[in-house]
């Protein structure tokens, strides 16, 4: 339905030559053989799927004290695209930004995407290959008179690449509300603190990480026991919309003294920015 091609970089191959001063001889050079460098890859966006969607909020006002906070649903439009041509390995994309959202009848839908929760950095989760993945963003919905989507201008945020490392937490239990020191994370910025569960029946179950920072270099966390066998039952994780960091939460069946912390992570890692130039796309 529609492609987007963005151009990152463009190689610029200049051949000069040498004329010899006035009265002197001059030389003529064989043919290099030297092999020209490949081109750069250039990332594109094409569109998989565009479809009506409604999306959920919260809004942060209340009717009274003991009330929760009334949901309301915001008309949207999904689309599905698959990023290809990036040169290394994704792991997260996401950071949607949009200047410009135009319809065919004149709406400018940028106050209304706006009030959407921010698209942070998702995990990328399906690949067809190293460079080459899908994923989804919402803005608002256009007018039911509106048929066509004339202009999208914006951003978007490609991480990964970056050499994998593990990192062992012995006896995981003791560091309740303690932060994990390690001289990676250090050096990334990155502080993950260790926190009872919220809900205190499952205190011998479970913990809550907290990750500030380019919490986006962790790929995985697992409790494991004391063989290093994977013994948990269940993860999850979120960010926070109070303070923008990201809460990680892991299960299992029984934690004891003996459990230790599994944490994967990338140091390294490319931060790519894309930018988004669609032009009359369809509407659903």
């Amino acid at each position: 339905m529609r492609t987007h091609t963005i151009l990152l970089g463009t190689l610029i191959c200049a051949v000069a030559t040498a004329w010899a001063a006035h009265g002197q001889t001059t030389t003529t050079s064989q043919p290099s053989t030297q092999t020209r460098p490949a081109e750069p890859r250039v990332p594109s966006v094409t569109l998989q799927r565009i479809e009506d969607s409604r999306f959920r909020i919260t809004e942060p006002h209340t009717v009274s004290p003991s009330a929760p906070p009334p949901a309301v649903v915001i008309p949207t439009t999904a689309m599905l695209v698959r990023i290809s041509g990036v040169d290394f390995t994704p792991n997260r994309v996401g950071n949607f930004e949009f200047s410009e959202i135009k319809d065919d009848v004149a709406t400018d839908l940028i106050a209304d995407f706006a009030r959407l929760p921010k698209q942070r950095l998702q995990p990328v989760y399906a690949s067809s290959s190293g460079s080459t993945f899908t994923t989804t963003f919402l803005i608002p919905q256009s007018p039911r008179k509106a048929s066509r989507l004339l202009s999208l201008k914006g951003e978007l945020t490609v991480v990964g690449g970056g050499e994998p490392k593990v990192l062992i937490v012995p006896a995981i239990r003791k560091l309740l509300d303690k932060s994990i020191d390690a001289p990676d994370f250090k050096n990334m910025g990155l502080s993950l603190k260790v926190l009872p569960p919220s809900l205190t029946q499952y205190k011998d179950q479970a913990i809550n990480v907290v990750l500030t920072g380019p919490s986006e270099a962790v790929t995985e966390m697992k409790f494991i026991d004391k063989d290093g066998r994977d013994i948990t039952s269940s993860s999850s994780r979120e960010v926070r919309d109070e303070d923008h960091a990201e809460e990680y939460f892991l299960w299992a069946q029984k934690l004891d003294s003996s459990t230790s912390l599994k944490i994967e992570y990338m140091t390294g890692q490319k931060k790519l920015t894309i930018p988004i130039n669609l032009k009359d796309i369809t509407l659903p």
